[in-house]
């Protein structure tokens, strides 16, 4: 072993990736799959894995409409 330790060798992770993702990217790997994703996190996986990326949902600011029910706006009261 080198002069670094076990412990500074182990201390970071290659990929930050849940669970799930690790494994469906393990299985595609194993089946010489492509991935078609829409997560770009699993972009870092491109070394490793054969991906077809979809294109990324853009997130909006949602505004509540006036006069839209809400949950807090939901409860009813027992004086009517």
């Amino acid at each position: 072993m080198s002069g670094r330790s076990y412990k500074q060798e182990k201390s970071k992770p290659a990929f930050r990736l849940s669970v799930v993702d690790t494994v469906i990217a393990a299985v595609a790997k194993l089946r010489q799959a492509t991935l078609v994703h829409k997560d770009p996190e699993l972009s870092a996986l491109a070394s490793e894995v054969t991906l077809q990326s979809l294109p990324f949902k853009k997130t909006t600011n949602r505004k509540i409409r006036k006069g839209a029910r809400t949950k807090s706006s939901t409860h009813t009261s027992s004086d009517d």
